[in-house]
């Protein structure tokens, strides 16, 4: 029974229990339940013993009766050595009174010390923080519990230090908005000035009363800007405020920087940034000037030696004028390649696709750069497999300055032996529909360094020859840029002393349809002799253009500005069949004069024809959206000015004889039309604005059959909102494969109704996707926007205009029946 006695103390066993163990012992033998109680003992001392804290049992005097292995290690001393030692006296406290405050506790109660600084056995300095805990079944025992906090408060006091020496203002406030502690670093900031005690004083009442309620309602974090007004300059201060959650505790924790270098820095930016687009205007803006400057002079210089070609017959003379000729068509090309120069860096070089014979275009060229080989006793040689397709969908215009430029350059370095194009396919997945074609060009000319041919295709870069002859060094440049636009590439290899050969690859969507052929010039055949206008304030100009006019029987009047122009139109009791109007003028312009003139329901449909050296893709537009409706660059090319005169005079001829026959009462007013009506001529470089749909190719398209034109733009009209949903939907979630996908569809349906303008912009945004170029997608995809809009209004004024409202309705109701049609 003393054994039990002994041990129950050091198992905290109430009285109870203990009046149930004697029993059991009389009953089964006290040495078993020695046994069993020694072993409860063992257990509990290993639990307290792997405890990370000091534990430590004492009588009411402080005197310990047992500890754990932590506290001894925490204390310096063997555990045995701890038995019976005053343990306040071992933490260095006021034995006294703690014991004396313990002995008054409540059992269950517990009593929280302060945090003490004390030295341990082994010359360790210590932060100790010890608490006293009365049980309710002995009430002459103490339990201790010892923690230590010394890394705990190495941590706070590091911390602290680093709060107090970020850069950055930071502080606590309740959820009123009361600020309850800050850094130094955010009284900085209001050196000087009352430091905000609330957030309404930092923020202004109403900004905080709206910023709070995102914050507690939504925990969402709120950024806001700081204007500082101080003497000589403002300060901005970023402040950013989020609601912070721990356990029951609820608060903000706020950061206050000081961004005013930053800001300054951004300001700079923006004034760099429209310093530098204020710059590329003026330089625009210069190159337009100056285009139009060379272009006034030039057109006088061609157009007299054009009017001399035909008149002069002596051998001589005429040698010189074909001299003269050449000189103005180089200069006029070296224009041409400074304007194409400013559209690339602009970004505003487009492509105008449509079907073309490819067996032609070198054909062409042949004529062209055969000549200039022979002049210089060199070989040229256009190779076309006869088993290569012919008809494909581009834009032959720059597919042929793309060989021009380079087989060009062929010509002009090499002095002696052969420059050849030849033309192969490549095989390719889709070559049913597509076709991979490579452009082989070489000659045998003196080759180039390989330290050059990394820059080969930068602008104005030249080989040491290439200086010596001259030239911009613009051609291989735009050239390349060109390639890259049709989704091609193009590589060179060159040994000094042995020539040179590019490779050029253009993939090109296949035509089934043969395309009819134009030679460069053709006489104005269909046009009976009429009256027209010619405005300029160049008198050499009008000379030129009443020349030519006059050549074909065509009377003419002059008129030195748009307002004289308006007075003519005004006193004429005869009527005029086309006005050539040039853009700048003093007095009134072009562009103002045209405005004027269709505000007149007796002008409203008389062709306008602009016949200016305003030569940018721009200028174009803005001539048309003023309401001219065909577009001449000077220098003027007889065959372009006669084809837009034939094209607009034909054109207004049978929109007047279809209204008398159809509606001879009713005065329709005036419509600009985009497209051209006949001129399939792919040599033309520039004959107006690019039209949303080509229609006379389509209706060759469609073997002459104006009907099955009309079902398909109807299908066009009924398809385009599902193919441009179907787009955004790719570009919202960065599908690419979808994009391309949906692109492909989109160019194929756009080749298949010669909308250019609708397949170049497809093209550009699956050349985007292709590249993983994400962040075009939405600029080149507001272009797709932009080139449907102006796809689906143009159809709907052409059915309007060919049909009828009601017959423009029946089409699209009807337009189903055609799906399969314009899928094949």
């Amino acid at each position: 029974m003393a054994d039990i006695c002994a041990i129950a103390p050091n198992c905290i066993i109430g009285g109870g229990v203990i009046l149930f163990l004697v029993i059991l012992w009389w009953y089964q033998g006290g040495g078993r339940l020695v046994s069993i109680l020694r072993k409860s003992r063992d257990s509990f001392q290993n639990l307290v013993d792997v405890l990370p804290y000091g534990i430590a049992l004492t009588n009411l005097d402080g005197e310990i009766i047992s500890a754990n292995r932590a506290l001894a290690h925490l204390l310096g001393y063997d555990i045995r050595q701890l038995k019976g030692a005053s343990f306040p006296e071992l933490i260095k406290l006021d034995s006294s009174d703690i014991i004396s405050r313990a002995s008054t506790l409540s059992p269950g109660e517990v009593l929280r010390l302060p945090t003490v600084l004390t030295i341990n056995r082994n010359g360790k300095l210590c932060h100790l923080r010890p608490c006293i805990f009365r049980d309710k079944s002995k009430k002459d025992v103490l339990f201790w519990h010892v923690q230590d906090q010394t890394n705990y408060l190495e941590l706070e006091k590091r911390f602290d230090e680093l709060i107090e020496s970020v850069p950055v203002g930071l502080f606590w406030a309740d959820l009123n908005g009361k600020i309850g502690a800050t850094n130094p670093e955010f009284d900085n900031f209001f050196c000087g000035d009352q430091i905000p005690a609330t957030l309404d004083e930092l923020l202004g009442e109403n900004a905080w009363k709206e910023a709070s309620k995102s914050l507690i309602v939504h925990g969402d974090i709120f950024k806001t800007r700081i204007i500082k007004a101080e003497i000589g300059q403002n300060r901005y201060l970023e402040l950013e405020i989020k609601k912070i959650v721990h356990g029951a505790s609820r608060y903000f924790a706020g950061i206050l920087k000081d961004v005013t270098v930053e800001y300054e820095l951004q300001q700079k930016l923006r004034e760099a940034f429209n310093e530098a687009d204020a710059a590329n205007r003026a330089k625009s803006l210069f190159l337009s000037q100056m285009s139009h400057e060379f272009r006034t002079p030039l057109n006088v210089i061609q157009g007299m030696a054009n009017l001399l070609e035909d008149k002069v017959t002596e051998p001589n003379t005429l040698e010189l004028v074909s001299d003269l000729k050449k000189a103005a068509e180089h200069l006029s090309s070296l224009i041409g390649e400074i304007l194409d120069l400013a559209k690339i860096e602009s970004g505003k070089l487009s492509l105008e696709p449509r079907p073309f014979d490819l067996k032609k275009l070198l054909v062409d060229l042949d004529d062209v750069l055969g000549i200039q080989a022979r002049l210089k006793d060199l070989e040229f040689e256009v190779i076309f497999p006869e088993d290569l397709h012919r008809f494909y969908v581009g834009d032959p215009v720059r597919i042929k300055q793309i060989i021009f430029n380079i087989a060009g350059n062929g010509i002009k370095f090499t002095k002696r032996g052969r420059v050849e194009v030849a033309v192969s396919a490549l095989e390719g997945p889709d070559s049913s529909r597509r076709k991979r074609l490579r452009f082989r060009i070489s000659d045998t000319g003196p080759g180039m360094p390989k330290n050059i041919l990394p820059r080969l295709f930068e602008p104005f870069v030249q080989a040491k020859e290439g200086r010596k002859i001259g030239g911009t060094g613009l051609g291989l440049f735009i050239a390349k840029e060109l390639i890259e636009m049709m989704d091609g590439n193009i590589r060179v290899e060159s040994t000094e002393g042995k020539g040179s050969v590019f490779t050029v690859e253009l993939e090109l969507e296949v035509s089934e349809a043969p395309v009819s052929s134009h030679t460069s010039y053709q006489e104005p055949c269909h046009l009976d002799p009429g009256l027209a206008l010619v405005a300029d304030d160049v008198p050499m100009n009008r000379k030129v253009l009443r020349m030519y006019l006059e050549k074909h029987g065509w009377q003419v009047k002059e008129a030195t500005n748009g307002k004289e122009a308006l007075d003519i139109l005004e006193k004429s009791p005869e009527k005029f069949h086309v006005v050539l109007m040039d853009i700048s003028m003093p007095e009134m312009d072009g562009i103002t004069a045209t405005k004027a003139l269709r505000q007149n329901k007796e002008w409203a449909d008389l062709p306008v024809i602009a016949v200016t050296a305003h030569a940018m893709a721009e200028d174009r537009k803005k001539f048309l959206e003023a309401g001219m409706d065909g577009y001449v660059p000077k220098p003027v090319k007889p065959e372009i000015l006669w084809q837009e005169i034939e094209r607009l005079v034909l054109k207004k001829s049978r929109r007047d004889q279809a209204e008398f026959q159809e509606t001879p009462e009713t005065n329709r007013p005036h419509q600009t039309k985009k497209h051209l009506e006949g001129s399939q001529n792919e040599n033309e470089l520039e004959t107006g604005p690019t039209p949303p749909i080509d229609y006379p190719a389509l209706v060759k398209t469609c073997q002459g059959m104006e009907e099955l034109a009309k079902e398909l733009l109807s299908a066009t009209l009924e398809e385009s909102p599902k193919w441009l949903e179907q787009a955004k939907r790719a570009v919202a979630s960065c599908d690419a494969q979808e994009i391309r996908k949906i692109c492909h569809l989109i160019r194929g349906s756009a080749a298949t109704v010669q909308a250019g303008p609708l397949h170049e912009a497809a093209a550009r945004l699956g050349k985007a996707a292709r590249e993983e170029r994400s962040e075009d997608y939405d600029k080149l995809l507001s272009a797709l926007t932009e080139a449907t809009t102006d796809l689906n209004r143009w159809i709907e004024e052409e059915l309007s205009g060919m049909n009828g409202i009601d017959g423009s309705e029946k089409v699209v109701e009807n337009a189903s029946k055609t799906e399969s049609a314009l899928l094949v």
